[in-house]
Order: structure tokens, then sequence, then C-alpha cells
């Protein structure tokens, strides 16, 4: 299988034992990459808050509530 697409076992075991799914792990589509508002493409979730400003944890917690992309990264975090 994985000679079949182009992937060496090594990498298609590690992708697996960090979560990836049998589809992502022989295609090689990182589940972690990120792409914001603006299309702009980040290897991890952690990559594209950084660049905004704005902690994962925060970013996080406001879409789970129903904030648009944009309004949870742009929209700065005041505490109260």
């Amino acid at each position: 299988m994985c000679l079949h697409w182009g992937v060496k076992e090594y990498v298609f075991n590690d992708r697996i034992k960090d979560g990836w799914t049998l589809e992502e792990a022989l295609e090689g589509k990182n589940p972690n990459t990120a792409v914001d508002h603006l299309g702009k493409k980040y290897d991890t979730l952690k990559e594209m808050c950084a660049y905004w400003g704005m902690k994962s944890y925060i970013f996080k917690d406001r879409i789970k509530d129903g904030w648009s992309l944009e309004e949870a990264l742009t929209i700065p975090y005041r505490l109260q």
C-alpha cells in the first residue's frame, strides 16, 4: 500500500501514530494545517494564531462559541 502511494513505511506509521487518518497518511495531507480567513496557509493552528497575535486556547473557545474565523482571529482579547 505504501509503495503504491509513494510513502515510506516509517513515515506512514508515524503519521498513523500521530492520529492521521488512513487517507491523510497516504496522501500526505497534514490534518493539523490551518487556513485563515484571508486564505493564508499555516503548518499548524498554533502558528496561525501566533501570526494573528491570538492565544490558541482563546481562538478555539471562540470558534466553539460560534464566532466566525475572522472574528476569532482579529478581535482583541480583553480581560474584564
